[in-house]
This record gives structure tokens, sequence and C-alpha cells, in this order.
């Protein structure tokens, strides 16, 4: 069979004698009325060495513009798609469909599309068949689809085929998903932002074939990015499994979700890079962390349960102070979260509902998400729920989760005073304030250069670059992230909150500056007290000195120097004209050598020439270690 045969399932005889087209063909671009929707089935390519492979082989580009949001009610009435090859654009598509109805004004304001520019145009299931003849093996599984926030565009294709009786496997990478994971600094990732970053121009931005080619462009761009870092997917997939004692966990979690009367289905569990595990539903639902010292669950706050006594606030990097820190023990500790754990697990499911309707389906593919992988299986959950209730004993639950460290004292802003060493130009003077876009579009590159110094070690230089983003009318959390980062690295925590206070007062209390400037308030709070402590350390070290020389000492007798006769019995070594013989002796004057000079003895002896005199002069008791006299004022022994 065909394509079409495959996707429109097998041809059926005519029912009489006339040409009548078969069920499920397309002839001439025009598929016929099915009796029954057609399935269809969506995965998504995460991002892996075996994705990056395939989509800069080949990929096809796709945008729709439509009615409205919601795919069910809604209809299509644009398509655009380019196809790539090798990263580059080969052949493209662009279709206006008529949807049967007016226009709604707001769709309209979006993609200028009127009711004039649709009469006439093909309906939905004549233009069907057109769209399936340049998607070619796309609707097989084949070719990879790439949007823009994918599931919203596939969402509405796999309605629209579903609609009309055509079956399909649809895999899609997600430049949205994508970029988030790749590309740093933004302040959304919506396409435009996006393709700013990588200078496209969308040439007529909102229409369906426009979008679709800068799409493409994103994801080649992408695709390089990611080429850089792609790793082996089986060396991935065994990090990624948890460890028996955190699958108890992921188990507990499960059962919470089932006995609350979710599904099993769709739920993985991840171990990543940094030690955290978490658990998807395609979308986070959880995520915890073993540690020697304690383990916790990260939460947003608003899921806390009242009354918790072992909590503390996240770190930076796991969502800062929007999110808390929840300790516990075993994972029967985690009970007041059981209602949680579904409350979000419900949230996701909607979204996903939302987005994909009745009569295809969604979920990652197991070939491209990994923690799909280690699901796990109502035995597995029995059998794990089981062990966690034999290794934990009845005192070990009833003991106090340990926490990581105890949690250190919150400090107020407001009774910190700071002294800046740099200063900076006052925000009057920065540029673009009232475009953040051209801001955003004018500043990137100063800050991208200047965090890549600060990687790099050069903190000083990158702080020039952060000031011209910052002048430019950069306004980004990331750029205040970066200053913040380049203080911390000097020490300079009195900056580091002056330019966290602005970034505060500019963004809003954003949870990851706030977490930021707590920790610069503690680490400014500590340095000072240790200065002070140093101080009072220094002061009474010169406390003690000086009342050390002001009290009296007793003189210490002195001693006269025992000086005897020298008796020399031996002949003096013939020297230089002029020069002194010197007699090298121990401190009981018995004569050790006799050395024609000075100059002499101290390269024998290896002591200092002056030294030597000084003390055959009787100015000092040893020179080297012995005594020494002139020869010429010893007494001569026959």
């Amino acid at each position: 069979m065909g394509l079409f045969d495959v996707l429109f399932g097998k041809k059926k005889p005519a029912s009489n004698g006339d040409a009548a087209k078969p069920q499920g063909t397309v002839t001439k671009g025009l598929a016929p009325r099915a009796s029954s929707r057609g399935s269809v089935f969506l995965t998504r390519l995460g991002i892996n060495a075996g994705s990056v492979d395939e989509l800069r082989s080949g990929f096809i580009a796709i945008d729709f513009e439509t009615t409205g949001l919601d795919p069910k009610g809604d209809r299509i009435v644009e398509v655009g798609a380019v196809r790539f090859e090798n990263c580059e654009p080969v052949d493209r598509f662009s279709m206006l469909i008529n949807p049967g109805r007016r226009m709604p004004p707001s769709a309209t304001e979006v993609n200028h599309i009127t009711d004039r520019m649709l009469l006439g145009k093909p309906k939905e299931r004549e233009a069907m068949g057109s769209i399936v003849e340049f998607l070619g093996d796309a609707l097989l599984g084949e070719t990879p689809l790439v949007a823009h926030n994918a599931q919203f565009d596939m969402s509405f294709l796999a309605e629209a085929l579903a609609r009309n009786g055509i079956n399909a496997i649809i895999r899609s990478a997600d430049t949205l998903m994508w970029s988030r994971m790749l590309v740093r600094g933004l302040s959304n990732y919506k396409q435009g932002t996006v393709a700013r970053r990588f200078r496209i121009v969308n040439k007529d931005a909102h229409r369906a074939e426009s979008d679709a080619e800068v799409c493409g462009r994103i994801m080649s761009k992408l695709v390089g990015i990611a080429g850089k870092d792609a790793s082996c997917d089986s060396c991935l997939v065994t990090r990624s499994i948890p460890s028996e004692e955190e699958l108890e966990v992921c188990a507990y979690i499960q059962d919470s979700i089932v006995r609350s009367g979710g599904r099993a289905e769709g739920l993985g569990f991840y171990h990543g890079t940094k030690g955290y595990v978490k658990v998807t539903r395609t979308h986070r639902v959880a995520k915890f962390k073993f540690t020697k010292k304690g383990r916790y669950m990260v939460l947003e706050r608003s899921g806390l349960p009242d009354g918790y006594p072992y909590t503390e606030p996240c770190t930076m990097t796991e969502g800062g102070t929007d999110y808390v820190r929840f300790y516990f023990n075993s994972p029967y500790d985690l009970e007041p979260l059981r209602g949680h754990f579904f409350d979000v697990y419900t949230r996701v499911k909607k979204e996903l509902d939302d987005l994909f309707p009745t009569g295809s389906s969604f979920e990652e593919s197991d070939t491209e998400s990994i923690a799909r992988r280690n699901r796990l299986h109502d035995e597995d959950v029995a059998r794990l729920l089981e062990s966690a209730r034999l290794r934990t004993s009845i005192h070990d639950m009833e003991q106090k989760p340990s926490m990581r460290t105890a949690s250190e004292q919150q400090v107020d802003r407001a009774s910190i005073e700071i002294s800046p060493k740099y200063s900076r130009e006052p925000l009057s003077k920065v540029r673009n304030k009232g475009n953040r876009s051209k801001g955003f579009d004018e500043g990137y590159s100063f800050w991208e250069l200047g965090d890549d110094e600060r990687r790099h070690g050069s903190v000083e230089d990158s702080l020039e670059y952060f000031d011209l983003a910052r002048m430019a009318g950069y306004l980004e959390p990331a750029l205040y992230e970066s200053y913040a980062l380049a203080f911390r690295k000097l020490g300079a925590y009195d900056d580091e909150i002056a330019i966290l206070d602005e970034g505060i007062d500019r963004l809003g209390p954003d949870g990851r500056l706030v977490a930021r400037r707590d920790k610069a308030l503690q680490l400014l709070v500590r340095s000072r007290e240790k200065a002070a402590r140093e101080a009072e350390k220094k002061a009474a070290a010169e406390e003690r000195r000086r009342a050390a020389e002001a009290k009296p000492r007793p003189e210490a007798p002195k001693k006269a120097p025992v000086d005897r006769p020298v008796i020399l019995d031996q002949e003096i070594p013939e020297g230089v004209f002029g020069a002194r013989a010197i007699i090298r002796l121990d401190d009981d004057f018995n004569v050790l050598e006799v050395y024609p000079s000075v100059a002499e003895a101290s390269r024998s002896t290896g002591a200092n020439a002056k030294s030597i005199r000084e003390a055959a002069k009787g100015k000092q008791r040893h020179a080297g270690g012995f005594v020494w006299r002139y020869a010429d004022e010893a007494e001569r022994q026959d």
C-alpha cells in the first residue's frame, strides 16, 4: 500500500457500478468524507545525540494560524510548512483554508487574516489532501515535524487529521523546549525573542509560512548547539536510574497519586546529574534529593502544609525564595504531601488534556524520554513500599528529620548598611528604558560576552561588559545574576547586594534574585563579624605588647668577659706583606689554627671577615663560633 492507503485506511470496493472514489483515498488533493474519526499518536523528540543527528539530516518546520486557541472548537485558517535538509530550507508549502465561519476580530488582530482573504479558499476537508501530500512520511513517524510551542500546533494538526478520518504517527521537536534548555539569558522564550538572539529576521510575523521558516532556522541553530554537548544515550540512561531507596520515595508518590484517583501511566522517574530525582508526567510533578546530612523534597511555598517545622528556604538554583525544602527520613514522612502530589498531577494532566483533543494522544516516546524508561509497575510499587516499611523502624519513623544544616538567621535587609566599591552610571542615563525589546537587542551581546569572561575567570573585564549591557537597556534577571556571581567571586558582598537591590527594584521580587541577596547578606554579616573578631584579637595583642614594654624589667648582671693570654707555640705562616696574622681559638683559648690574614681565615672557615676583626679587637665574643686574636698580640712559647 502507498502512503495515502496507510493514512486513510485500506481501499474499499465501490458500492455500485459508478466510478465512486474508494473511501479513504486521496485524488487530486481531495479527501472524501470519512465515516469515523482517525487516530493520531504524537511523540516528542528529546535533546539527545540521536535526535540531533536525525534533525540535522532533515525535518519539516510547520506553523498554523487559527480562529482561536481551542483545537476542538476552533479551526486552522492557514498552514505554512518548510522542509529542511542539512539545516537548509529546500521546499515550502503555504495554504489559506476557509474555516466555514467568520474570523473572530481577536484572531484577525493577531494574524491579520480577514474574511475577505478566505473567500473561495478550500475548506478543511478539501485542504487535507494537499497538506498530507506535502507532509508525506512525516505522518508515518519518519521525518520529524518542528514547531515553536509544538503542543499547540500538533494538537490542531492532530484534531484536523482525526476529524477527517486520517490515522497518523507524528514525531515532533519543540523549539520552545529546546531553546529553554540550550539558550541562556533570555527574558522569555517566545519565537520572536529567540529569533532575535540568533539574528534571524521574520519578514512577515504571524503569517504561517514566514513563522515556519523562522522556526526551522531556529532549530538549525539549536541543533548546532546541542550537537556540541550531546552525550551517549546509554550512559545517560544508566546514570538516570534512581537508587533503591530513591525509588521507594518514587513509589510512595506514585501510590499517593493512584490512591487519589490518578493513573500511573505516563509517570516517569529521572536521577539528574546534580543529584535531584524528578517525578514527571511530561512536566515535573515532584523533585527531591538525598544528601549525606538530610533528605528533602523541593516544594512551591504554596504547597507547604501548615505547621510542618522541618523546612528551610531553597537555594537560588532550586528556585529561590518561591520554594522551600521539606525534610524527611522515610517515604512515610511524606504523608502530609499526598494531596499536594495529586494536585500537581491533576494540574499537569489538565494542561495536557486541554492541549490534546479526544482521538489523539500525546506522550514522550520511550526512545526519546529517559524518564519514562524508569517507570514503575504496580508490583514494583508494592515491593518498594514494603521495603521502605521494613527498612524504617518505628523508632526511626518517630525521629526528627535530619536537616542539612540549621537554617541561618535571616538577615533583615533594612538593618544592613552597605558601602559599595564599584560605581555605575545612574539609571537616568540608561538607554531604551521605555523599550525593553530594543534594550534586549542592543544589550544582549554585551551580556553574553561578559558572562563568557566571567566564566573564564576574567571577572573585572566581565563587569565592564555588564555595565555596557545595562546602559543599553538590557533588563533581564540574567544580567543581575551575572553581576552577582562576579561580585561574589571578588568577595565584594556590598556591591553584590547593591546590584541585586537594583534588580529586585526594577524586575520585582524575583525569587532567585531575592535568594541571592539573602545569601549575600549572610556572607556580608559573617565577613564583618570575622573582621571584627580579627580586629579585637589584633587590638588585644597590641595591648599586651604595650603592657609588656611598659613593665620594668630587672637587668641581668653583666658578666665580664674572661680574657686569657694566648700562648702561641707554632710558626706564623707567611702571608701578604702588611697583613696581620690571625689566630682561631676555642672558648678555653686553646690555639686551633693560625692564618696569615683575616681574608684567609674568612675563606677557610666561612666566618665574616668583619666579624673576625671585631672579635679580634674584643668588641664581640665570637665570629663563626670561635674566639679570634691577632698573632702579634700573642705570647710566644719557644
